[in-house]
């Protein structure tokens, strides 16, 4: 059944009755994939690292699901099938613990003041009762 999306949507490849439109621009979003993934594994620069990360849609799905969620939680319906913010997050907790076990470099040494930080940011936090 064919989804109705503006014919300038970003997804009408996908959102469409037509199987061979679907099969093209699946092909293509593989390929685009595999440039990228080919050129954060082969290039080098001068003023910067790249990191290429794969981005395991299926894997956030699982988690949110093994958390109690839906997996069509992790889409935003409203914008042409796009992650939602409920993948967003689960997606940065995996990009962060994968940067931390594998680049722990980008990441710079430990805020040796966070303890600090944190009790001060949790001593000006304000609630419903301080309204009152």
């Amino acid at each position: 059944k064919k989804v109705k999306k503006p014919k300038l949507g970003p997804c009408r490849g996908w959102l469409t009755g037509n199987a061979t439109r679907r099969a093209f621009a699946t092909d293509r979003a593989h390929n685009l994939t595999q440039v990228a993934r080919d050129i954060g594994n082969s290039e080098t620069f001068e003023n910067f690292e790249l990191i290429y990360i794969d981005y395991d849609i299926v894997k956030v799905f699982d988690i949110h699901e093994e958390n109690g969620g839906e997996r069509w939680h992790g889409i935003e319906v409203t914008d042409g099938f796009h992650p939602s913010q409920t993948s967003n997050v689960i997606l940065a907790d995996l990009f962060w613990t994968h940067l931390a076990e594998n680049y722990p470099h980008v990441l710079g040494e430990i805020n040796p003041f966070n303890e600090e930080i944190e009790k001060l940011q949790n001593s000006n936090i304000l609630d419903c009762s301080d309204l009152e």
